[in-house]
């Protein structure tokens, strides 16, 4: 067998050949391949290896993948109108018009477009005009409708193939070829939304990075002015609680005159205006050429939301390996798990990989005994537990990698090696994985990021994860970034492009990190409806993936301060930015703030709890580092222990019975309370029975004496006797007969008001 050296990659020493052979006859036999590569006689180089012809077991495995459309999900529904069609998904009624591009949008009763998504331009310098561009229906079941445009605009022939999945998702490929030689002066993809649907901007890998400041890339906040971007993996335009997503999986056939420029979002006076500048530099389109885009869109949230942060009580164990030991570890004289169990905790989420981040024990017995001790002593003190066991990157040493490894990888390749972390412990060693997960027998933490647009990669994942469900009985998972839009180049899964100059350029797989996270999704719940998907997500807010989760974890944007942190929260964490992508409310799914690269707990919190969105806790017995506390050293409000804290206000929102509660937030409660004071917030709580529970928090960078003043007859209190005191103290506020409460706050720090209806007892 002969096969020609083609050039690989933008290095031109470098060349690939390919040869495909039929080994069915040889499958379960050990083969010698032997290569060799000549000149032509000066160079003859040959290498041979021993291999076995086998196909692994979880090669095209189906878990995950689903057989019905799962919950809170519908199955979609398709009608065909005059005007193009109609797919109705859970909340949501998407018309796809011409070119098959959502002309108009329902979300809930609102109507997020005013006016159809639109693909225009100019060729030969006449306006195209595409004729015969309305969709129909290819193919149409319960978890999707495809429909197909076929159009022409003079030489200029339009291919368009639009799916819209059950979730809302809808994927939209574009193919543009022409009958002759066709000069395109302008081509953009125009999405109009409502003002009231972009005041909130998310931006992902939409800007130049800053060296060593990784968040410098993302645009999070208003939508002030004009904003212009490079072509990043997405960008959401919403408000505090809807919005709508453009996902762009290449930049390959843009041609916009600036780079920096080739997206521009701008605000008008009832429109905000998403403008794609696909081509802005003339461009010949030669006859058999083609022109491909692709856009994925999705109107937010894709679901609502069941619990809510407060709900699962989630805390955080490290270091890694401790939990192996729960069954010995005590707390004031009581089993450690059954202090947690009465203290609030609902969920635990730990990490005692044997091969970290792979969800199986691999061949060592005496783990795999600890780890089922570990889960069986969890569940009988009445707690659930959610294992650290995906990443964005997978082990090197377990065996599926090897001769998959290459398919599986991001390129370029990027290794990940855990190092010292923390503080030493008693025996003065604590580096990652830990001294107990060595003690059991963990391996080697060596990994390197994968792509999930490889299918050998998900399938190996999926299959070991339904493996650890059946085995252990885990009730989720917790996972750490895996739901992000990674830019890859890797040819051998079909990630990259070769841009004019010949250089290899990055594509985003975001239509493949969304599979991923459905079929996570799919397996958790087959296990039981309480079975959680706990996403890490700091970097890469992936609108279009991540309501398969239950629970976003984020708050590691600021890398960059782990060695400073920062003296005032407000400078580095504008109000915006936590209302467009920690809350959320936009995606519907459960949210709780990661704290410590911005600064100790307490201070945190005075962002958090604003927004009634928790910061999770860690066990009390984990050792975890945090950045350096610049709080005033005599401040006894900072050093309270805040587990502590939290298990106090867990059964304080149980009192208040919370969940049958008014919420009303500091950005829309003007009318029912007014606050006094620079920088001062009040969010607070409205329950029939049991009066008004108040989050007032002093966000300044200066002590406050912070008056509240709550308008009491609209809030149908004002003829009741009404008991102000610190819901967490117990301590008594002094209230006016206005209803006027005043506390003194520090710095960066708050208080629960409960204002309780007096029936002589509290």
């Amino acid at each position: 067998l002969q096969a020609k050296l083609e050039p690989f990659g933008e290095n031109p020493t470098r060349s690939v050949a390919e040869v495909r052979l039929p080994l069915g006859p040889y499958v379960g036999r050990a083969l010698t391949v032997r290569a060799t590569t000549s000149d032509g006689g000066k160079l003859t180089i040959t290498r041979e290896e021993t291999v076995r012809v086998d196909k692994p077991h979880w090669v095209n495995s189906t878990v995950g993948i689903p057989k019905r459309v799962p919950e809170p999900w519908t199955p979609v529904a398709t009608r065909g109108t005059d005007r193009g069609v109609e797919v109705q998904v859970w909340g949501r009624t998407y018309r796809l018009g011409e070119n098959a591009l959502p002309a108009s949008i329902d979300h809930q009763g609102d109507q997020m477009l005013t006016g159809p998504i639109v693909l225009r331009g100019e060729a030969d310098s006449r306006p195209i005009v595409w004729q015969d561009a309305l969709p129909h229906v290819a193919k149409s079941n319960e978890f999707g409708v495809t429909t197909q445009v076929a159009a022409r605009s003079g030489g200029l022939r339009l291919a368009v193939e639009t799916t819209v999945e059950f979730d809302g998702y809808i994927i939209n490929d574009i193919t543009i070829t022409s009958d002759t030689d066709v000069t395109i002066d302008r081509l953009e993809l125009l999405v109009p939304i409502a003002n009231r649907f972009a005041e909130l901007c998310y931006g992902n890998r939409v800007y130049k990075e800053t060296p060593g400041v990784a968040i410098s890339q993302w645009h999070s906040g208003s939508t002030k002015g004009v904003l212009k971007f490079k072509v990043g993996p997405e960008v959401w335009l919403g408000n505090r609680y809807k919005g709508f997503t453009v996902q762009m999986e290449t930049a390959e056939h843009w041609h916009p005159s600036d780079p920096l420029n080739a997206i521009t979002i701008t605000p008008g006076s009832e429109t905000t205006r998403f403008l794609a500048r696909l081509i802005e530099q003339r461009t010949v389109l030669r006859k058999g050429e083609a022109l491909y885009y692709n856009f994925n869109f999705i109107a937010t949230p894709a679901r609502s939301m069941l619990r809510d942060g407060w709900d699962l009580r989630i805390i955080r164990s490290e270091p890694w390996g401790k939990d192996l030991e729960y069954h010995s570890r005590t707390i004031d004289g009581k089993p450690e798990l059954e202090w947690l169990a009465k203290s609030g905790v609902r969920y635990l989420f730990t990490n005692v990989n044997h091969i970290w981040p792979f969800p199986m024990p691999r061949g060592n017995p005496r783990f795999a005994d600890a780890l089922q001790r570990m889960m069986d002593d969890i569940h009988r003190a009445g707690l659930k537990n959610i294992p650290y066991l995906l990443h964005q990157r997978y082990p090197v040493n377990v065996s599926d990698f090897d001769g998959h490894g290459l398919s599986m990888m991001t390129r370029p390749g990027r290794a990940y090696v855990i190092g010292a972390f923390g503080k030493p412990d008693e025996h003065g060693v604590y580096a990652r994985p830990g001294p107990i997960t060595v003690e059991h027998g963990a391996d080697s933490q060596g990994a390197t990021m994968v792509c999930p647009r490889s299918r050998a990669m998900v399938d190996s994942y999926l299959h070991a994860l339904g493996r650890r469900y059946d085995t252990f009985g885990d009730d989720g998972i917790y996972l750490d970034g895996t739901a992000s839009i990674v830019p890859c180049i890797n040819r051998e899964h079909g990630c990259g492009y070769y841009d004019d100059a010949g250089v290899l350029q990055p594509t985003f797989p975001a239509r493949y990190s969304r599979e991923w996270m459905k079929r996570i999704h799919v397996a958790t719940k087959q296990h039981g409806a309480d079975h959680i998907v706990d996403l890490h997500c700091s970097f890469g807010y992936n609108t279009g993936a991540v309501h398969f989760a239950d629970n976003l974890w984020t708050g590691e944007q600021w890398h960059h301060l782990r060695k400073t942190s920062t003296d005032h929260l407000l400078s580095v964490f504008p109000l915006d930015k936590f209302l467009t992508e920690f809350t959320g409310w936009q995606v519907g799914v459960a949210s709780d703030l990661l704290f410590y690269r911005l600064g100790k707990p307490m201070r945190v919190a005075s962002f958090a709890f604003l927004h009634d969105i928790p910061g999770r806790p860690s066990n009390p017995h984990a050792q975890q580092a945090t950045s350096p506390d610049q709080d005033d050293p005599t401040s006894a409000f900072h050093k309270q222990d805040y587990f502590t804290v939290m298990s106090r206000i867990w059964t304080m929102r149980d009192a208040f019975e919370i969940r049958q509660a008014e919420r009303h937030f500091y950005f829309e409660n003007q009318a029912y309370v007014a606050v006094e004071g620079k920088d001062c917030f009040v969010t607070f709580f409205h329950h029939p029975e049991n009066g008004i529970l108040a989050f007032v928090t002093n966000l300044d960078k200066v002590a406050h004496a912070v008056s509240v003043s709550f308008e009491l007859e609209k809030l149908s209190l004002a003829d009741t006797k009404l008991t102000a005191f610190d819901a967490l103290t117990q301590e008594p506020v002094t209230m006016d007969n206005d209803g006027k409460v005043s506390v003194s706050l520090g710095k960066e720090e708050w208080a629960y008001i409960w204002l309780k209806p007096d029936r002589g007892e509290r």
